[in-house]
């Protein structure tokens, strides 16, 4: 009887160590795949090796990775346009300015130097024209 006793306690030892061997795999998995998440790197998923009361775990992980993903996508993209119509509102402005100013500076130069005039006439063209046809171009 003793003898049984004692393997029943052996055997209930290796048991309840195998036991606590797989739940630190599946554990540990989960803080690597928490990791992997929180740097954006989880890929695509993955279920865990050993059949567990950790899977739940495992797939809100992934949830809330596809989620966060989803929002980051959403952001940047609201960013962007943001960014681009703030641009096109500052050229908007600008371009009266830019010019008003300009052919005030070359009606200045007129009666200074003619030289400088002229250049700066020939430099403004040519940065009208880039700008138009990069405009052009780029948005059409």
């Amino acid at each position: 009887m003793a003898v049984v006793l004692v393997l029943l306690v052996i055997f209930g030892f290796i048991s309840a160590d195998n036991m606590a061997k797989r739940q630190t795999k599946d554990i540990e998995t989960i803080i690597q795949k928490i990791y992997y998440a929180k740097n954006r790197h989880l890929g695509t998923y993955t279920p865990l090796k050993n059949n567990s009361e950790l899977e739940e775990i495992n797939n809100y992980i992934y949830d809330l990775f596809e989620s966060n993903e989803q929002l980051i996508h959403s952001i940047e993209h609201t960013e962007r346009r943001l960014r681009d119509i703030q641009l096109k509102e500052i050229e908007r402005q600008f371009q009266p300015h830019f010019l008003f100013n300009t052919m005030q500076t070359i009606q200045y130069l007129i009666t200074l130097s003619p030289k400088l005039a002229q250049l700066w006439s020939n430099n403004y063209r040519k940065c009208y024209v880039t700008h138009y046809v990069q405009t052009h171009i780029q948005w059409n």
